[in-house]
């Protein structure tokens, strides 16, 4: 498929190739979600305006929580790491040892 595109080196046939491919998984998804009969009718059951709002809500502030603790994790993590390797650098750049091993080319700084 890729040749027909342009050829293996050419970045654009991946691109051209990996679309195709998601519109025909696309449209097969569709047509299953079409096709697909409910064989076993569920009983009809009768909720109320105040209990559908309860629900919401309950989902509403379970998801709100979870972000926010997802983001203050990923944000610890982000700066811990910014720390890490920051005194990484320090502590390499001020060993003597490591800019003597240092290696560009044929010559050693």
């Amino acid at each position: 498929m890729l040749n027909a595109f342009g050829g293996e080196r050419d970045a654009s046939a991946y691109m051209i190739t990996a679309a195709l491919i998601a519109v025909v998984g696309a449209l097969l998804m569709v047509i299953a979600g079409v096709k697909t009969k409910e064989r076993i009718q569920p009983d009809k059951e009768v909720i109320s305006v105040k209990q559908n709002i309860k629900t919401i809500t309950v989902v509403f502030l379970t998801s709100i929580t979870f972000l926010s603790y997802y983001l203050i994790f990923v944000h610890n993590f982000f700066i811990q790491s910014l720390i890490f390797f920051a005194q990484a650098s320090i502590y390499f750049m001020q060993n003597k040892n490591f800019k003597r091993s240092i290696n560009y080319g044929n010559k050693k700084i």
